[in-house]
């Protein structure tokens, strides 16, 4: 009758009983050692030894430092990074970089916003009035911010010079000043 199963069991046909996915055994409450899948653990996990299967779908979950659909591949990451289990990216800790996350971003602790820097470059964030790649060059531009790459002064109106050192002479109503040459540039009209 339709009570031929056990409580665990999948009936499947009269007299035709089948214990879940992911479990086996007389009474279907033993689960399926790692390296197997499926109702009955019928099905051999291609994942196995470096991922475990899901009992229903079989799709592979990668242990630490493996990845790829079959955990077939090892992890790149040194120990401040952590990979990703489909395409093995290397995400860094904060202040670490590089593809491996194995250089520490080293940011000038006065020069920088934080100690965190690009993970593929290794540039810091700079405060204004500092530059380079760890900040811990400050600007040379009188009042005026400089570029955080190169350092080159980026002169606020009024003001120009390699060093933002010279105030314009042009009525800034009806003109602006070159901040390269100083010359006066009039507005149209």
């Amino acid at each position: 009758g339709e009570q031929a199963c056990l409580e665990n069991e999948i009936c499947l046909l009269p007299g035709v009983c089948r214990c879940p996915p992911g479990f086996y055994g007389a009474q279907c409450k033993t689960r399926c050692p790692s390296e197997f899948w499926a109702p009955d653990c019928r099905r051999v996990c291609p994942c196995f030894p470096h991922g475990r299967c899901h009992p229903v779908t079989g799709e592979c979950t990668c242990s630490v430092n493996r990845w790829g659909p079959l955990c077939q591949n090892s992890c790149k990451c040194a120990r401040h990074g952590h990979c990703h289990p489909v395409h093995g990216n290397c995400t860094c800790a904060e202040g670490w970089s590089s593809s491996t996350c194995s250089k520490l971003c080293q940011c000038s602790i006065g020069g920088s916003v934080d100690a965190s820097c690009d993970q593929l470059t290794g540039r810091c964030q700079c405060h204004r009035g500092f530059w380079g790649i760890k900040c811990s060059a400050k600007c040379n531009c009188d009042q005026s911010p400089c570029n955080q790459r190169t350092g080159v002064c980026e002169c606020v109106e009024g003001w120009w010079g390699t060093s933002c050192e010279r105030k314009c002479i042009c009525d800034l109503t009806h003109s602006s000043c070159d901040p390269v040459t100083g010359q006066c540039l009039c507005h149209p009209g």
